[in-house]
């Protein structure tokens, strides 16, 4: 990579003591190898894989080529964190690597271009750690059987897009109830944006409000001012760092749809 200057390693095996390595190290003791990357003198050829179209194998163990991006992205991302090419950040590296593969085949959007977000999730950390050491094994092999990997991330994909999907309907259903709310208690539509942020993420800032309706401090100001007055709103602390939340007379109706919970579901059942 341009710029890049870390140094070439001595080969030998690399401890891994993330996720479950930190278990491996704790048992086994600091010197026993959770991973063991490839001789530099493979390095070359198993990097020119992850460049080209990556191969994903079936649990038949025949090579499929011609996958769907996100699998080959999917490959991508494993070949590149087995290889262990950098003493820190190949998880992170390898992360990024993916997001590129997808944004090469369209997908820019980062909330469907990164499994990042889902990662972060509570258990899904370990999860993704446990199936890299069930596919990779020990060192890198590029015969085992790929499809517990590919399947993980198929189901980060599809938990993802259900979690940004759960969220646009959420806001469409909370706008629509504030619109209903408007047009009988007197609340401009320029207002109902303030209303808005405060039902998804609890509170406003009046430069917030500013730049969404694209008004000048005045406007902004009395506007919300309007509705603390009306007690929909309620203003907390002074100054720069004032911001409102939901008010005695904000629609509870409104706050009930906001909260609702969903549920994800794993699309493979397991």
């Amino acid at each position: 990579m341009p710029g890049h200057v870390e140094p070439v390693r001595p080969c030998g095996p690399v401890a891994i003591v993330s996720g479950e390595g930190l278990t491996d190290v704790q048992n086994h003791g600091p010197n026993h190898a959770a991973s063991v990357r490839p001789s530099s003198g493979l390095l070359p050829i198993r990097s020119s894989g992850i460049k080209s179209p990556a191969r994903s194998r079936s649990s038949g163990g025949r090579p499929s080529t011609g996958a769907h991006v996100l699998v080959r992205a999917a490959m991508a991302h494993l070949n590149l964190v087995k290889i262990h090419p950098w003493s820190d950040g190949n998880g992170r590296m390898s992360r990024s690597l993916q997001n590129l593969r997808i944004a090469r085949g369209g997908v820019l959007a980062p909330e469907f271009s990164s499994i990042e977000e889902w990662l972060g999730m509570p258990g899904n950390t370990w999860e993704y750690h446990k199936v890299l050491r069930e596919v990779g094994g020990p060192k890198y092999s590029p015969e085992r059987d790929t499809l517990p990997w590919i399947k993980f991330n198929l189901r980060a994909y599809h938990e993802q897009a259900q979690r940004v999907q759960h969220r646009v309907d959420r806001s469409n259903r909370v706008w629509i109830e504030l619109m209903e709310h408007a047009e009988t208690h007197g609340i401009s539509e320029r207002q109902v944006t303030a209303l808005h942020e405060v039902a998804m993420v609890n509170r406003v800032r009046r430069s917030r409000y500013e730049r969404q309706e694209a008004i000048n401090t005045q406007q902004a100001t009395r506007d919300l001012q309007s509705l603390t007055k009306a007690g929909v709103l309620t203003a907390v602390g002074q100054t720069k760092g004032r911001h409102y939340v939901a008010g005695p007379q904000f629609p509870q109706n409104v706050i009930v749809t906001a909260r609702r919970p969903h549920r994800i579901i794993n699309p493979y059942g397991g």
